[in-house]
C-alpha cells in the first residue's frame, strides 16, 4: 500500500493527502452523532422495557396469581399508548408464557392469555428469586426488530420476565431519512474535498512538476542554460531558486572546465613536443650510456686482459728467477753466494706476493671471485695458520698465541682458503708492526648458529684515529713513514674487507697509537660438528710447538760418504724415472722445469710450441705433459684439444698439466675445458711441481726417498725470514727436543705412559711440519687420528715411527751440512 502510494504522481498524492483527511473528518462528524443517538435510543428503550416490566408485567402476573383475568387484560391494554410495544410477552421466571400482547397495524390490540394464566391461581409456584440490581435489560436486533427482555420485579423479587419486540421504525422512526441524508452529505463532502484538493494541489504540484520536467530536459539535453520560473517565496520557491543557482554554478563550472580543457590541450601539445624532445634526448643519452657501457666493458675487458697479460709477462721471468734461485741453492755454494741466492728468493717471493694481491683485488672488483662452500675442521685451519706464522714471530722475538673458546664448533661449512688468507693477512700485519710483546689470535662463538668472531690483538705501533676510517681502503696505509719502514702495497686490508663482505660478515679495528691494535671480523659459518668433537686444549701457544733451547743433540751423524751418496741420488735416479714432456717456448722456463724434474727423479724432453708437442706425443709415450698455454705457431689449448681428439676411442689418455703465468680463474677454466687435467701457475716451486706430478705421474718411492722425507722449500722459507744461520739453529733445536717426544711415544705405545700419547704425537707432528718433514708429519697425523679412536688401532703405525724419525733426522743433518759448507 505504501509502495503504491509512493509511486503515484505528486498531483494524485496531493489530492489524496488533501481529500482523505477531509472525508475522514466529515465521516467522523457524521458517525459520532449517529452513534450517540443510537446509544441514547438504546438506553431509552431499556428504561422503557424496565418500566413496562415493572408496571405492566408485575400487574399482569399479580392479577393472574390472584385469578383476576380481567385485571390482567386491563393492564395489557394500557400498552396501547406505547408505540414501541409492538409485541409483549409476559412469562414466568422459568420461561412459561402467561400472556401475549400484540399491537395491530390499525392500532387495535390483541391480547392472548395462555391456559396456564387461567389456572395460575391454583398452581403452586416456587419462591421468587431475589433480583440482582446490577442486571440490566438485554436487547438485541433480530429480523429487523429490536428484542428487549426485562425482569418483572416487585419488592426485590423477580416475579417473571417481559419480552418486548419493537419494530425498528418505532424505535428509530427517521432512520431511513437519516441514512439518506448522511450519504448525501458524505458524497457532497467527497466531491467538495476533491475539488478543493484539485484546486490547491496545483499551487504545490505545478512548480514541482515544472521543476521535474526541467530537470529531465537538463539531463537529456545537457542544456544548463534552462531555468525554472517560480513566483512563490515558500519552500518550493527556495527549491526552485536553489536549482537555478545549481544550474548557474554548473554552467560556470563547465565554463571553467572548458577553459581548463583548452589549457590542458595546450599543455598536452606542449608536453608532447617536450616529450618528443625528451625522448630524443633520452635516446641520445641511452646511446651515450650504451656507448659508455660498451666502453666500460671494453675497458674492463682490457683491464682484465691487461692484468692477465701482465700476470703472464711478469710471472714468466719470475718463474725463471725463482726456479733458477731454487736450483742454485741446491748446489754447493759459499756462504756469501748462498746469502745472495736467498736474497734473490726473498725478493722474488715478495714481488710474487704483491702480484697475487693485485690479482686478488682485481678479481674481487670485477666480481669474478667465487667462494667455496665445503666442510672443514675450523680449529685445524686456525692452527695451521698459526704454524705458518710462528717462525716469523720467533724471528722477531715476539710471542704468538692462539686462544680458541671451547664453544667454537670443531667443523664448519665455508671457504677455508679465504678464511686462512684473511687470518694470515691480519696476523702477518700484526707481526710486521709489532717489535716487542705478543700477538694473540682469539676465536669465539657468538651464538649457536655459527656466528664467529675472530680477533687479532697486537702490542705494536697502533694506528692514529684519523687513519682508522681509511685503513681498509685500497692502496692506503697509516702514513708515508709506515710505508717506507715496513713496506707493503696497502691492498691486504682492502682484500680482507672484501673477502669478509663476500662471506657475509663485517670487519673493523680498535687501536691507539703506540698501544697496539685489535683487528676483528665477524662471519657466519654453518656448524657441522659440535665443539666437543675436537679433543684439544682451547688455548695453545704456537711458540710452544718449537724447541726453546739451543743445544746440539747426540743424534747420530752420517759419514761424509753417506751424505755424498744421498746428494747424488737424484741425478742417478733421473736416468730411470718417468719421462715428462715439457712444452714451453721460453728457454729459461724450459731449463728451470728440466732442472726441477731432474731433482725430482724424472726424465724430461722439451718442445718449443704446440705443433712440435703433437709430433712428440705421436712418436713417443710420456708419463705426463707440462703444457704452456701461450706459445707461437700453436698454443697449448689447441695442442691439447688435438691430442684429446687423437686419443678418442683408443682408451689411452696422457695427463696434461697446464703451465701458465696467467693466474686468473677464467684461464684455469679454459684449460680444463680444453681437456687439460691440472693447472700449475707460474712461478712455481719444486715442491709444487712435485705435488702436481705426484697426482698424475708419481715417481718410484726409492727414487724420491730424500725429497719425500724433507720439503726443502720449507727450509728456504725459514731462511728467507732471517739470517741463514737460523735454519741450522732450528734444526739443532729440533734434534734436541724431538728425541724426548719420540721416547714418550714409544713408552705410551708399550703401555707405560698412555696418557701422554696424544699430546706427544701432536707436538712432534707440529714441530716436524715446521721444518718440512712431509713423510714423518703424515705418519704422525695418521697415528694421532688412530690414537683418538683406539690406542690398539694405532700400534702398527706407531711401530713405523722410529725409522721415519731417523730418516727425517738424517735428511736434516744433510741440509745442515750443506748450509755449513
Amino acid at each position: 500500500m505504501i509502495r503504491w502510494f509512493a509511486d503515484l504522481p505528486i498531483e494524485r498524492k496531493l489530492r489524496i493527502v488533501i481529500g482523505a483527511p477531509a472525508i475522514a473528518a466529515f465521516t467522523l462528524a457524521v458517525i459520532v452523532p449517529m452513534v450517540t443517538n443510537v446509544l441514547h435510543s438504546r438506553a431509552e428503550l431499556r428504561r422503557f422495557a424496565t418500566r413496562v416490566a415493572g408496571v405492566t408485567g408485575v400487574n399482569v402476573i399479580e392479577a393472574l396469581e390472584a385469578g383476576d383475568d380481567k385485571g390482567a387484560v386491563k393492564a395489557l391494554h394500557a400498552l396501547r399508548e406505547e408505540p414501541e410495544a409492538g409485541s409483549v410477552q409476559i412469562a414466568l421466571p422459568d420461561g412459561r408464557i402467561l400472556a401475549t400482547y400484540t399491537q395491530g397495524s390499525d392500532g387495535a390490540a390483541e391480547i392472548d392469555l395462555a391456559p396456564l394464566a387461567k389456572t395460575l391461581a391454583s398452581v403452586k409456584l416456587p419462591p421468587a428469586a431475589a433480583f440482582d440490581p446490577t442486571q440490566h435489560p438485554a436487547s438485541a436486533l433480530q429480523d429487523g426488530r429490536v428484542r428487549i427482555t426485562a425482569a418483572a420485579v416487585a419488592d426485590g423479587k423477580v416475579l417473571g420476565t417481559v419480552l418486548i419486540i419493537a419494530p425498528l421504525d418505532a424505535v428509530y422512526p427517521d432512520w431511513l431519512t437519516f441514512m439518506l441524508t448522511t450519504l448525501a452529505g458524505f458524497a457532497a463532502a467527497l466531491v467538495g474535498a476533491y475539488w478543493v484538493a484539485a484546486r490547491l494541489q496545483h499551487q504545490i504540484s505545478g512548480p514541482i512538476v515544472n521543476l521535474a520536467q526541467t530537470m529531465k530536459r537538463v539531463s537529456t539535453e545537457e542544456d544548463y542554460t534552462l531555468r525554472v520560473e517560480g513566483s512563490a517565496h515558500d519552500e518550493i520557491g527556495s527549491l526552485i531558486e536553489g536549482f537555478n543557482q545549481m544550474l548557474s554554478q554548473i554552467r560556470q563550472r563547465d565554463s571553467r572546465l572548458e577553459r581548463y580543457r583548452q589549457f590542458l590541450e595546450q599543455q598536452v601539445t606542449e608536453r608532447t613536443i617536450n616529450l618528443g624532445n625528451a625522448n630524443r634526448e633520452l635516446k641520445r643519452a641511452i646511446a651515450e650510456a650504451t656507448a659508455a657501457k660498451d666502453a666500460a666493458e671494453r675497458a674492463s675487458s682490457a683491464k682484465s686482459e691487461f692484468l692477465a697479460r701482465m700476470s703472464h709477462e711478469i710471472r714468466t721471468p719470475m718463474n725463471g728467477v725463482m726456479g733458477m734461485s731454487e736450483l742454485l741453492q741446491g748446489t754447493e755454494l759459499t756462504a756469501r753466494q748462498r746469502r745472495l741466492a736467498e736474497t734473490i728468493t726473498r725478493s722474488a717471493a715478495g714481488l710474487l706476493a704483491i702480484i697475487n694481491d693485485i690479482l686478488d683485488f682485481s678479481k674481487i672488483e670485477a666480481g669474478k671471485l667465487e667462494l667455496e662452500h665445503i666442510e672443514f675442521a675450523l680449529r685445524e685451519i686456525i692452527e695451521e695458520t698459526i704454524e705458518i706464522l710462528v717462525l716469523r714471530a720467533r724471528a722477531k722475538g715476539i710471542a704468538l698465541r692462539c686462544e680458541i673458546e671451547p664453544s667454537v664448533p670443531a667443523a664448519v661449512r665455508g671457504d677455508p682458503g679465504r678464511l686462512r688468507q684473511v687470518l694470515i693477512n691480519l696476523a702477518g700485519n700484526a707481526i710486521k708492526f709489532t717489535e716487542t710483546g705478543e700477538v694473540v689470535v682469539r676465536v669465539a662463538a657468538l651464538d649457536a648458529d655459527g656466528r664467529l668472531r675472530f680477533e687479532v690483538i697486537d702490542t705494536g705501533i697502533g694506528i692514529v684515529a684519523e687513519a682508522q676510517s681509511q685503513i681498509f681502503s685500497a692502496f692506503t696505509q697509516a702514513d708515508s713513514f709506515t710505508t717506507r719502514k715496513y713496506g707493503g702495497t696497502g691492498l691486504g686490508l682492502a682484500i680482507c674487507r672484501q673477502l669478509v663482505a663476500l662471506m657475509g660478515g663485517v670487519i673493523g679495528v680498535a687501536s691507539e697509537q703506540n698501544r697496539g691494535s685489535t683487528f676483528w671480523f665477524e662471519i657466519r659459518m654453518e656448524p657441522v660438528a659440535p665443539p666437543a668433537a675436537l679433543p684439544m686444549p682451547a688455548v695453545r701457544s704456537a711458540a710452544a710447538r718449537l724447541p726453546v733451547a739451543v743445544t746440539l743433540s747426540a743424534a747420530p751423524v752420517l759419514p761424509a760418504a753417506a751424505v755424498a751418496a744421498a746428494m747424488m741420488a737424484p741425478a742417478a735416479a733421473a736416468s730411470l724415472g718417468p719421462r715428462i714432456l715439457v712444452v714451453e717456448d721460453n728457454a729459461v722456463n724450459r731449463e728451470v722445469a728440466a732442472g726441477m724434474l731432474e731433482n725430482l727423479g724424472y726424465r724430461s724432453e722439451s718442445a718449443i710450441n704446440g705443433l712440435l708437442a703433437l709430433e712428440a706425443t705421436a712418436e713417443s709415450a710420456y708419463a705426463a705433459v707440462l703444457m704452456d698455454c701461450q706459445m707461437p705457431v700453436m698454443d697449448g689449448l689447441t695442442a691439447t684439444q688435438e691430442i684429446r681428439r687423437r686419443e678418442a676411442g683408443s682408451g689411452a689418455r696422457v695427463p696434461i698439466i697446464a703451465l701458465t703465468a696467467n693466474a686468473m680463474e677464467a684461464n684455469r677454466e679454459r684449460c680444463l675445458e680444453a681437456g687439460m687435467d691440472d693447472f700449475l701457475s707460474k712461478p712455481f716451486s719444486q715442491a709444487q711441481l712435485s705435488a702436481v706430478l705426484g697426482r698424475w705421474a708419481p715417481v718410484a718411492q726409492a727414487l724420491r726417498h730424500d725429497r719425500a722425507v724433507l720439503d726443502t722449500e720449507v727450509l728456504q722459507n725459514i731462511a728467507a725470514l732471517g739470517r741463514p744461520a737460523l735454519v741450522g739453529s732450528l734444526i739443532d733445536l729440533y734434534l734436541e727436543h724431538s728425541r724426548p717426544l719420540l721416547e714418550t711415544i714409544e713408552s705410551a705405545a708399550q703401555g707405560r705412559e698412555p696418557a701422554g700419547l696424544a699430546e706427544a704425537l701432536h707436538t712432534l707432528k707440529s714441530s716436524s711440519a715446521n721444518l718440512g718433514g712431509a713423510r714423518l708429519t703424515e705418519l704422525l697425523r695418521e697415528c694421532e687420528a688412530l690414537a683418538q679412536q683406539s690406542g690398539a688401532a694405532a700400534a702398527p703405525q706407531l711401530a713405523r715411527l722410529p725409522a721415519a724419525y731417523h730418516e727425517f733426522c738424517e735428511a736434516l743433518l744433510r741440509e745442515r751440512s750443506a748450509l755449513a759448507a
